[in-house]
């Protein structure tokens, strides 16, 4: 039994047997085998749709810390000079961007890793792990 990271439920992998059990019938063996196996590609396309909504949520993040960044800023310098470079602020927020979206790769990747390419088993822990990502 593996242990995914701490917000998740246990999960338990499956070996894949080269032989059927002792007395499985064919029925019994056709429905273990095509009931619960997810292609990988599966993950990744549910990632992917949910790419936008993430990158929202960064561009937003970005946007209000620049604000603030400004805007306080301000408040604690000479009329006339810069808290920052606009430029750096801008580098800035651009490098989180390209950032956060490394990271959130990595939402696909550690599932596939975690699940050793069936999917069916993290596909449940899929929501939660998005929205604490996004968090």
């Amino acid at each position: 039994m593996l242990w995914g990271p701490p917000f998740a439920r246990r999960v338990t992998f499956y070996p894949v047997l080269s032989e059927p059990p002792i007395g499985a019938g064919r029925a019994e063996i056709a429905s273990d085998t095509a009931r619960d196996t997810k292609p990988a590609r599966e993950a990744i396309e549910w990632w992917e749709k949910r790419r936008i909504v993430f990158n929202l949520a960064v561009l937003g993040a970005g946007l209000v810390s620049a604000l603030v960044i400004e805007r306080l800023g301000s408040r604690f310098v000479k009329p006339g000079k810069d808290v920052e470079e606009p430029l750096g602020i801008i580098a800035g927020v651009v490098a989180y961007a390209v950032i956060a979206n490394a990271c959130e790769r990595l939402g696909w990747i550690t599932e596939i890793l975690w699940s050793g390419g069936d999917t069916a088993h993290t596909e449940p822990m899929r929501p939660t792990v998005f929205r604490r990502g996004i968090i």
